[in-house]
C-alpha cells in the first residue's frame, strides 16, 4: 500500500500539479487564509465577548466572525449556537427573544467583569478562554 501511495504522489507531481504556478500575491493570500483559519477559540471567544457588550443575534455574531476572516463557523453554525448556549449556562451571557422572534444575546455582569479583567491584561484572549473553559 505504501508503494502505491508513493507512486500516486510521484504521478501527481508530474501530472496534476506540474503546471500549477502560484504568484507571490496568491501565496500570501493562501498564507493569510491559513492564519485566519487557524484563529484559535481563544480569539473567537474574546471577539464574541466584545461584540456582546450590546445585544446581538446569532446571525449578527456569525456575520462579524465571517467578515473578520474566521471561517470556523461558515459551514457549522451549530457550533456557534452551542458555544453561545455554553456561555449562557456558565452565566457569562444572557439571552432574550427580540421582537422579530430572533434570540438576542448580551453579556451579563459576570461576563462584563471577565471582559474588563481580560482587556486589562496583555494575554486577554487566553485569559478569557481559560476562565470560560475552566469555570
Amino acid at each position: 500500500m505504501e508503494n502505491r501511495l508513493r507512486q500516486l504522489k510521484k504521478a501527481m507531481q508530474t501530472t496534476v500539479f506540474y503546471d500549477v504556478k502560484f504568484s507571490e500575491k496568491h501565496q500570501n493570500k493562501i498564507r493569510q487564509a491559513i492564519v485566519n483559519e487557524g484563529a484559535g477559540e481563544e480569539e473567537v471567544i474574546l471577539t464574541i465577548f466584545r461584540m456582546l457588550k450590546n445585544e446581538k443575534s446569532g446571525f449578527e455574531i456569525m456575520a462579524v466572525l465571517t467578515s473578520k476572516g474566521n471561517a470556523k463557523f461558515a459551514d457549522n453554525e451549530g457550533f456557534l449556537y452551542a458555544l453561545l448556549h455554553d456561555l449562557e449556562q456558565k452565566d457569562y451571557i444572557q439571552s432574550c427573544w427580540g421582537t422579530s422572534e430572533q434570540k438576542l444575546y448580551k453579556l451579563n455582569d459576570k461576563g462584563r467583569k471577565l471582559l474588563s479583567k481580560a482587556e486589562a491584561k496583555k494575554q486577554s484572549a487566553s485569559f478569557v478562554f481559560q476562565a470560560v473553559m475552566g469555570g
